[in-house]
Parts: C-alpha cells; structure tokens; sequence
C-alpha cells in the first residue's frame, strides 16, 4: 500500500472518529484540528490553483456553491453573527471534500475511495463489537470493570438490553451509528449480487454483522432507512433488470418475498419501539422541536436564524416541559437547514434531488447490465434514498454520515475516469478555487489569532480557580463577541459577592448579572444566581420574580423545590401553591429528602408529609427513619406482600440484629422485584450481620451492575474493608457524582464548556447528614492525621452536595 493511501484512509479514520467524536470535547484536539485541516485543506486548494486545476466540475457543483452561498448569507442576519460564523467552517470543510472526492473519480480512484468506505466501516464494526464484548465481558469500556453480564447470567438478575447494548461507541450517539450503518447495509447488498461465489460468503458476513449492529441500535429511524432502502433497491432491480417485461421470474419471485419479509420485521420492531414509554416522550418532544422548526421558518423566511443556530433559537421557541437543554437539532434535517437558513433551502434541495435523479439515470443507462457498478448505482441510490428518509426523523451531520452521504452522492453523479492515463476533466475558474482557498485560509488565520486564543484562557478559568477571572478577562478583551466569556466573568464575580455579600459587591454582582441576561436571556442559571443574589440582598420580592422566571424557563419543571424556596422566604404565595412545588420538587429529586432542611418549617413538614403517600413503603420508612422516628411502626407490614413490605421487614430485622430474618425478607424482596439494586445492597447488609463476608460482595456487585437509588454500595463496602487506602477509596466514590448540566453552554456555544454551578440557595435541596456519613468519615479520618488540604477539598465537596448546611460553610471558612 502506498503512502498517499495509507495517508488517506488515516485522514478519513481521524475526521470520523477522532474529530466528529472528540473534537469539541477536548480543547486541545480542538484547536490541533483548526490549524491540521487549514494547512491540509489550503495546501491542496493552493497546489491546484498554481497548477491551474482549480476546482474540479461536477453536476452537483451549482447545489454546493449554493448551500455555501445560504450559509454565509445567513450569517449578517442571525440572532449571533459571531456563532453563525464559527458554524460555518464544518459547510465549507464539508464542500473541500467533495471536490476532493470527485477529484478522486476524475482519477479513477472510485474504487480506492468505496475501499476507504469500507475501511471506515470495518472500523465502526469493530467498535460496535468492542461494546457489546465490554458489555459482556466487563472490560471497563462501557460497564466498570468486572461487571460484565458473563457474571450474572443465570443468575436471575434481569440483563439491561436497551441501556447496555444500545451501540454508540463509533460515532458517539446510537443515531448517528444507525445513520451510517443503515446505507451501508443497502450497499452491501449490492455487492452480494454481484460478487463471485468464493467472495459471496465474505459480504454476506459483513451484512449480516451490520445488521445486528443497526438492531443493536434501537433506533426507529435506522430501520426505517434500512426498509425504504431495501424497497427502493427491490423497485429499481426489477425496473433496471430488463424493464418490466420479466418481472415475474422465479429469481425476481424470491427476492421479492424475501424483501416483503425483511420489511414486515423492521415495521413489527418499529411498532414494538414506539410502545415503550420512553419513546412516547421522545415523540413528544420530536413534535415540539418540529413546530419550533416551523414557527422559526414563519418568522425567519429570507435569511434563517443563522447556520448552526437551531439549538441556541429553540430555547425561545421549545415547550420547556418537552424539550430539554440537551436538545440542538430539529430532529429533521429538512427543517432544520430551512430554520437556520430560509427556506431558500428547498429550492436547492428540489435542484439537488433532479440532478442526482438525471444524473443516476444517465449514468445506469451507460453501464452495462448486471456489472459491478451497475448494482452499486441501484445500490447507493437505494441507500440515499433511505438515509434521506431517515433524515426526517433525525439529524445525521455528524463527520461519519457526512462522508459517507458525501461518497455516494459523487457516485452517481460523477463518470469516473476509464484510468488514471484518461486525459485530464476541464476544471472550473481560477476565481472560484481562489474564493474558497481565501475562505479556508481566513479561517485558519481567524481560529489561531483570534478563536482558539482566546479558548485558550477561557478554558483556563475553568480548570484552575486561582487565576480564573484574569483569565477570562483575557477571554473576553480577544473575542468579546462571544458572550459566553462574558457570562463566566460575571459568574465567577458572582461568586465573590456571594460568599462575601457586602451591599457594595452584591450591587455590582446583580447589576453584572442583569446585564449579562440582556445578552443571552435563556441562561437559566444565571437567572437562578441573580435570584439567589437578590436573596443575599435580603430583596425577597426581586428574589421570587427572578426565580419565578428561572423556573419557567427550567426544562420538565426541574425547579420547583428552589421556587418554593423563594416563595416560602417571601410569604406572599399561597401555602399550598409553596407545598405542591415543593412536592414536586420532592419528585424531581433522583435521592431520599433526608436533610433536615424539610422539616424547619411547618410548609416544608406538610409537603414532607405529602410526599411520603406518593413512594413506596420502603422510600417511606427510609425517610420516617429520620424525620419520624415516633411514627417508624406504622411503616411496618403485618402480613408483607409487596417487595417494598419486604423490604421494610428485613430493615426492621437488621435494627434488631437477626440477620437471619433480614436475609430472607430481603431475598423475597428480590424475588418479587429482581431488577432493583437497592435490594441486593440491603441484603448484603444481612450477610455481613451474619458474617458472611463473601455473599455480601457478590450482592454487592450484582448492586453495582443493577445501579442503586437509596443505598450505597461502596459505602457498604468500606465498612468490611481493611485496607485503609482501599477504605478511603470506597468512601469517596460512595455517593453518586454531583450532576452538573452544561448544556446550555454547549449546545448555544459550539461545545465549550463553563462549568456554571448554581450558588448555594438555588442549588437542589442536599441528601441529608445520613446520606453523607461517607464524607464526615473521611474528615474525621483526615483530621487525625492533620491534612488541612484534603480535609477542606472533601469540605467543598460536602457544600456541592448540601448547600443548605451553613456549619460546612463555616467548616471551610475556618480551615482556610
């Protein structure tokens, strides 16, 4: 293999699953790929205007230019210029390898090109297969080490089929897999007709691997891309394969019941997807990121909202109890692309779809019948024709798909050369490949001088605290139209304020915040940090407006228990609108309301209270245990039926220490609920009561494997462990990690990151002194021994976790 295709096939191996997976999320591979792909890009655009090759013609040329043309016009009229700007590098890196593709088919290195397809594919193959081997044999890719299903099958214990073998490792999300794999299916299928017998056997392999992995998938869109797919190829076969005057042969017979079968099962796993209740949620919130689509065409018909802008315009548009932050794409690319750049769009897209219908048609009535390329035209257009489809659904832009989509659109458009001897194709304008080598460059030079600097301190305040806003300062004086700099400059001064509320600095932290949602009035946490500032202020009634608004912009109501807050301190909401909020606040919650937080006030104990009707008896006694000792026996069943009764007894019978009794009410809980890791954690409680050391680290790792709500198993464990480093390690992995949403920043910010942490009082309510015991036991470990640095780190940790506990606060203050 030469060196220029080895290079090649490590370029599309980078982009696809270095680039579209990694790049955003690591800053250094950011900026690393901003100066690789000018040098690469401009380098080839400058060699071929000096050779005066220019750019090379193709049918399809008008459509790029055009879509380029809508993106950069788009621009000047979006709601950001500076954000639509950055966006359109991907469009213009997307046009570069295309004229580099059809530069490849004017060489004859069609094949080479399908070749480097096919290599791609392999990889996404092998990654899908490392998943599923991870799955089952626990090598710490997707599951922790050792939990690995091979260790619990037989054993009862219910396998997680949909949260573990959902295949996403290739490109990232399980979409996007089913995007790339679904066409390919189609074109393999091609090659199985067509290949000799002693290759036969290989594609059908590789078809059969694919289609496991697109199962594997679960997606809707993937099967129905592989349906229409499938039906357009049985449809342009029997059309091609002499017309229509033989189309009844027992060959034409076969394949055509084979294909209605092949669909009657992708349309019965359809159906069966689209009954589970998560998807019925997904449903609702895909109709909602449609209707947003449209009502942003209405108002935005000429120019759009801007090229790659969707996401940051929807927060104004969604229906915030659908649709979360983690959305940034119409879930159609059709609506998309029209929302973000007018409907103009669908003028190219009908021009496109005719000159890739001609140009298909003109190409197969010039191959000979029943050749290689003769199926693979039937083929790729198949596969387009579904990956089009599949498009309705969802938004397939990531580097794979588009490479892929890219490949196939030159393939039946494009006559390659007889070899490379062919002479040369005549080559467009020398003005034309200067614009876009300009474009490239400009870019280049933008992103290092300007972009990626200023990046550069940005990510700096974000990951040491010590120079964090000299920092962001820097950020914000390189590339002040990037407001995100700016809202991390106004938040870490918030901060300042905040933990030393003198009137002076909260009057300029509330104004800096004010003004920073002039900006950008949809950072919610922003909103919640004035309210929690004009709370410092002691302005309760500014306080209450600002978190009202938080609270309506906060997606699937994920704050009502801070409202309450607000609402209670104010005390001009009526009591039982401040209960039912704090109820549901209660609900939002993923762990037990343990802290005494909810009993401090008669409005909190009633909600409290309330809240214990709607959980199960085991939440229930979980809770009563702390805030009700006195009312503990009305929680214990008489006759247990229910896997929560049993659950109850078994607690009941570790407080009074048979663990024989505890052993055996906790198996019944585990027979009657087998999914529940809560219950295999409280069981291994029993085992260790007994002295059974072993059966209570294998419950405790079929706990891990199963998750766990209410117990915690590393908690569990350090108990019965003697290596005190081993003991430390447990105790600090034992509660769950502080969730963290950055998805504002990412979705409105092209992937950057700010780690915005809502201030104290508008944090969610902590677990409780109970649920946190982990944490004071490493202080106290760490305190006998005299270290002030790790003491005060588990310190801020405890203050993440309980923001309402002032004694942390003090705790910290004292040690620093």
């Amino acid at each position: 293999m030469s060196l220029k295709r080895l290079g090649l096939i490590l370029l599309a191996v980078y982009l696809v699953f270095v680039v579209g997976g990694f790049a955003n999320n690591f800053p250094e591979l950011r900026w690393f790929n901003h100066a690789f792909m000018t040098c690469l890009m401009g380098g080839w655009l400058a060699w071929r205007v000096y050779r005066d090759r220019n750019l090379p013609k193709a049918p399809l040329n008008i459509i790029v230019f055009a879509l380029l043309g809508l993106g950069f016009l788009s621009v000047p009229f979006s709601e950001s210029p500076r954000m639509a700007l950055e966006y359109m590098w991907l469009p213009v890196v997307f046009a570069v390898v295309y004229f580099f593709i059809v530069n490849a088919f004017h060489h004859a290195q069609h094949k080479f090109i399908l070749e480097i397809v096919y290599f791609v594919t392999a990889v996404v193959v092998f990654l899908s297969f490392l998943q599923i081997g991870s799955v089952f044999f626990g090598w710490g890719i997707v599951r922790s080490a050792g939990q690995g299903w091979i260790n619990f099958i037989g054993q009862g214990v219910p396998l997680p089929w949909q949260q573990d073998m959902r295949i996403f490792l290739p490109l990232g999300i399980s979409t996007q897999v089913a995007g790339f794999v679904a066409p390919v299916i189609i074109i393999t299928l091609s090659w199985i007709l067509w290949a000799k017998q002693q290759n036969r056997a290989l594609w059908i392999l590789l078809f059969v691997l694919l289609s496991i992995i697109l199962f594997l998938t679960f997606s809707r869109g993937g099967l129905i891309s592989l349906a229409v797919g499938l039906f357009s190829f049985l449809v342009l076969y029997l059309v091609g394969n002499e017309r229509f005057s033989r189309l009844l042969t027992p060959r034409n017979v076969v394949i055509g019941i084979v294909t209605l079968i092949v669909l009657a099962v992708l349309g019965n796993s359809v159906v069966s997807l689209a009954s589970i209740g998560s998807r019925i949620t997904g449903d609702q919130a895909r109709f909602n990121l449609w209707n947003s689509a449209v009502e942003m065409i209405a108002d935005n018909p000429v120019t759009g909202v801007g090229t790659g802008l969707y996401g940051r315009t929807l927060r104004e548009y969604r229906d915030v109890t659908v649709a979360d932050d983690r959305l940034s794409t119409a879930h159609n690319i059709y609506l998309n692309v029209a929302s973000e750049n007018g409907i103009g769009i669908f003028l190219v897209l009908i021009g496109a779809i005719s000159i890739i219908g001609w140009q298909w048609w003109k190409l197969r009535q010039q191959t000979q019948i029943t050749s290689e390329r003769w199926y693979l035209l039937m083929g790729i257009l198949a596969g387009l024709i579904g990956f089009a489809v599949h498009n309705l659904f969802d938004t397939l832009n990531v580097f794979g798909s588009m490479l892929l989509v890219t490949v196939m659109v030159v393939y039946v458009t494009v006559q390659p050369a007889e070899s490379r001897l062919a002479p040369l194709k005549n080559y467009g304008h020398r003005i034309v490949a200067t614009s876009l080598l300009l474009i490239v460059v400009g870019y280049g030079i933008w992103f290092l001088v300007i972009v990626d600097r200023a990046h550069w301190h940005f990510v700096n305040s974000v990951r040491s605290s010590e120079d964090a806003i000299t920092q962001v300062e820097h950020a914000v004086a390189i590339d002040p139209a990037v407001n995100l700099y700016t809202l991390r400059l106004t938040y870490l001064r918030g901060w300042e304020a905040h933990d030393n509320p003198t009137h002076e600095a909260l009057d300029n932290a509330i104004l800096a915040h004010q003004e920073a949602i002039a900006l950008e009035p949809t950072w919610t946490t922003g909103i919640w940090n004035l309210a929690s500032l004009y709370e410092l202020y002691g302005n309760t009634e500014q306080a209450l407006v600002w978190a009202t608004r938080a609270r309506e912009l906060s997606t699937r109501q994920s704050g009502d228990g801070q409202w309450a807050y607000f609402a209670e301190l104010h005390g001009q909401v009526a009591d039982d609108d401040v209960i039912q909020a704090y109820i549901t606040g209660l609900q939002q919650a993923s762990y037990l309301p343990l802290s005494t937080f909810w009993v401090e006030t008669d409005l909190r104990t009633i909600a409290l209270s309330n809240y214990l009707d709607l959980v199960p008896v085991d939440r229930q006694y979980r809770i009563a245990r702390v805030h009700f000792p006195n009312e503990l026996a009305d929680y214990i069943p008489e006759t247990p039926q229910t896997a929560s009764e049993w659950w109850v007894v078994g607690e009941q019978a570790i407080m009074i220490e048979d663990s024989a009794m505890a052993i055996e009410a906790f198996s019944n809980a585990i027979d009657l609920s087998p999914a529940n890791g809560d219950y295999y954690a409280s069981r291994a409680r029993g085992f260790i009561l007994a002295g059974d050391i072993y059966q209570a680290l294998d419950d405790l790792n079929t706990a891990r494997f199963l998750s766990t709500r209410d117990e915690y198993p590393n908690a569990i464990e350090a108990d019965i462990t003697e290596n005190n480093q081993q003991r430390r390690n447990l105790l600090e992995t034992a509660i769950p990690a502080f969730f963290l949403s950055e998805n504002f920043e990412a979705v409105v910010y092209n992937g950057r990151r700010a780690q915005f942490i809502p201030y104290d009082s508008v944090r969610p309510i902590g677990r409780g002194d109970d649920a946190l015991q982990p944490y004071y036991e490493l202080i106290n470990d760490y305190q006998e021994e005299g270290e002030i640095e790790t003491m005060t780190r588990i310190y801020q940790l405890l203050r993440l976790y309980a923001p309402e506990d002032d004694t942390i606060r003090d705790a910290i203050a004292d040690l620093e």
